[in-house]
């Protein structure tokens, strides 16, 4: 399978929360209008699925387990500001 590996993909709000809560989230941090969480399965070659809330819009990016947070949703806001 290609991942389409730093590429914000939109989401929605019952994937985001039905995502956060199959397994334990990892990383999960919240700050005002501004949420994100890395799945705690690896999807391959160290590549995960990090989940992205701002405001009321979701996000899927996959990335790396190390993953700069702040880098991940700068990836989202062109679409935001759209």
């Amino acid at each position: 399978m290609v991942y389409k590996a730093y590429i914000a993909q939109p989401s929605d709000e019952e994937t985001f929360k039905s995502m956060f809560n199959i397994l334990p989230p990892q990383d999960h941090t919240s700050w005002g209008s501004t949420e994100l969480f890395r799945m705690s399965e690896q999807l391959d070659a160290g590549l995960y699925n990090f989940f992205v809330r701002i405001a009321d819009q979701y996000f899927k990016v996959v990335a790396f387990r190390n993953a700069n947070k702040d880098e991940l949703i700068k990836l989202c806001q062109p679409a935001v500001a759209a």
